[in-house]
């Protein structure tokens, strides 16, 4: 019997997947695991009819999501465009840039 390990993005084990043949011969050995498990497929719908269908806690989560995301964005931009906007005091001003003769000297901790 090959099992596989169902992980989750984080590679926490979240399931485990049995081949059919395999599932086939334990339930013949374990007659009660049939109540256990429905195999029967489910019938198929079209995407047109699961509109509007998320549940309101899944919502909020993408909502939070996109929201968190959005801001992250936004302020990644906002230091970008200070970054940039200082460059040129930052280059040509050599009082901002005085202590830059310094950047490949050994630094010793004073204890």
């Amino acid at each position: 019997m090959r099992l596989q390990v169902i992980q989750d993005g984080y590679g926490a084990n979240t399931g485990i997947f049995v081949p059919m043949n395999d599932w086939n011969t334990i339930i013949q050995k374990h007659e009660d695991l049939k109540d256990l498990v429905n195999i029967e497929p489910s019938p198929k719908k079209k995407l047109s009819e699961l509109a509007g269908k998320l549940s309101a806690e899944t919502a909020d989560a993408m909502q939070k999501y996109v929201e968190e995301s959005r801001n992250e964005w936004e302020t990644s931009h906002q230091l970008e465009f200070a970054a940039n906007a200082l460059y040129s005091d930052y280059k040509n001003d050599k009082e901002l840039t005085a202590f830059t003769s310094l950047d490949f000297e050994h630094f010793y901790e004073a204890k």
